[in-house]
């Protein structure tokens, strides 16, 4: 029975490998690694239907071809779903990849020294003396992922993530049940299964939210502005950081980034749970919020500015950003607020030069 269930497994993964070929919601190389991950999760799921075929004693050959192939493709799936939520060249990519090596050394000897699996003498598929480390190093890499997904997605809405987590040891569980139970074959369906829910937040994720940053991005901004209703009050705020250009051409486009992605997150962890902050361009933040009142604007703008020393000092240079308001009112139209929250920022950058003798086009 199990046959059955390994093919319409892996055709559920070929019928997403399309969509995912063509997404526009997540960047190149995640798009690859996921692809990867499913190609190998396929070709696993296909030599657990070989074997289910060979392995009666009469194609020893075949029998360890198809074997060989299902650890190597089993032990590659791990390591590239996994790469999909780490940094490459990071101490864990570093970690991971050495361990993967291992692995592969591991798998590789197998025909010799039976650490793995071997075929007995009945021409039968039996696990080897140390077949449980390739159990507790896919279960490892199962947590591992957990625990990075929780730090790059904390941002996001934990009502909107834990599903996946949830799902996430709900595969570990499958790892650990097939490896005290070898008739439960349970993982790698139960992978395309979970790869294919993840695809599904990471495309909503990666839609809703700025990668570099974490606040929400330009597309979900559009989105909800459109909901915005014209006979409702709101706060509009925008923020624009200050002397990006003198970062950039003195420092680096890199120092830039990290300039604008400390003004980001700093807007954000003070401000998150008042609005909805939005990142609408390069150093451009927008927040709307439906409680602000002026008064907790203004505290808020201390607030960052706080942070933004911290960060300076954290950094090695000044970061310091200029933020406008306007209060929506009743039967405005969106664009006319914001205008509005433009002009007072713009007066705001301009106190700033004046105010620090800085010449505006350095």
């Amino acid at each position: 029975m199990y046959i059955y269930n390994y093919l319409v497994a892996a055709l559920s993964q070929m019928v997403l490998v399309p969509f995912i070929w063509h997404s526009a919601y997540m960047d190149s190389r995640k798009n690859k690694l996921f692809i990867t991950s499913i190609f190998f999760n396929i070709i696993t799921l296909l030599g657990y239907a070989g074997r289910s075929i060979v392995n009666d004693g009469n194609h020893f050959i075949l029998n360890y071809l198809i074997n060989f192939v299902i650890y190597i493709s089993a032990c590659l799936l791990s390591y590239f779903f996994l790469l999909t939520s780490i940094k490459k060249n990071g101490i864990i990519y570093k970690i991971v990849s050495v361990w993967e090596s291992i692995l592969i050394l591991y798998i590789v000897t197998t025909p010799w020294t039976h650490l793995a699996f071997y075929i007995d003498e009945n021409n039968i598929y039996t696990r080897g003396s140390l077949y449980e480390l390739m159990f507790i190093s896919q279960g490892a890499f199962m947590l591992l992922w957990v625990g990075v997904l929780a730090v790059i997605y904390r941002n996001v809405e934990f009502k909107r993530r834990i599903y996946v987590y949830l799902l996430g040891i709900l595969e570990f569980a499958a790892i650990i049940l097939q490896m005290h139970a070898s008739d439960f074959k349970v993982i790698y369906v139960a992978a395309a299964f979970f790869l294919e829910i993840y695809y599904v937040f990471m495309m909503e994720v990666e839609g809703r939210y700025d990668q570099m940053t974490g606040v929400f991005s330009k597309r979900f901004y559009y989105s909800e502005i459109e909901r915005l209703s014209p006979n409702n009050t709101y706060l509009v705020f925008l923020s624009d950081l200050n002397r990006l250009k003198y970062i950039n051409d003195n420092l680096g486009h890199e120092y830039g980034d990290l300039a604008i992605t400390a003004v980001g997150k700093s807007t954000w962890d003070i401000m998150h749970s008042k609005a909805k902050i939005f990142r609408i361009g390069g150093d451009e933040f927008v927040g709307i919020s439906k409680s602000i009142e002026e008064k907790e604007m203004h505290e808020c703008i201390d607030a960052i500015n706080a942070r933004l020393i911290d960060e300076s000092k954290k950094l090695g240079y000044d970061v310091t950003v200029s933020v406008g308001y306007a209060i929506h009112t009743l039967g405005e139209e969106f664009q006319s607020t914001l205008q509005k929250a433009d002009e007072n920022m713009y007066i705001a950058k301009n106190e700033y030069y004046e105010k620090n003798h800085i010449n505006r086009r350095e």
